[in-house]
């Protein structure tokens, strides 16, 4: 996985297709899984893969609340924990078709 700069930019790996980013506005491109990539917005609102899911709000603490289709909405475990507009906090884990490992050296993405 890519570093984050100072100017706030996050380079995704997406599997076998190629790279995004997080800008300083807050947009997010997740790594496809066959169906589309979606987008973190200023206002804090994800989708993570369509299809009828629900659009889910991050808080102002820093907490994604993932979608799990077919299953429901359940916050990711203090284990877990994804802060997407604050840089530099350290390594987080986000479970959900794979592992989505943001801000931090040698951080790694696995399916």
């Amino acid at each position: 996985i890519k570093r984050v700069s100072t100017a706030g930019y996050l380079n995704l790996f997406r599997v076998g297709i190629g790279t995004k980013r997080v800008s300083t506005a807050g947009y997010l491109n997740l790594f496809r899984v066959g169906i589309g990539t979606k987008r973190v917005s200023t206002a804090g609102y994800l989708n993570l893969f369509g299809v009828g899911t629900r659009i889910k709000r991050v808080s102002t603490a820093g907490y994604l609340n993932l979608f799990r289709v077919g299953i429901g909405t359940k916050r990711v475990s203090t284990a877990g924990y994804l802060n997407l507009f604050r840089v530099g906090i350290g390594t987080k884990r986000v479970s959900t078709a794979g592992y989505l490992n943001l801000f931090g050296v040698g951080t790694r993405i696995k399916r």
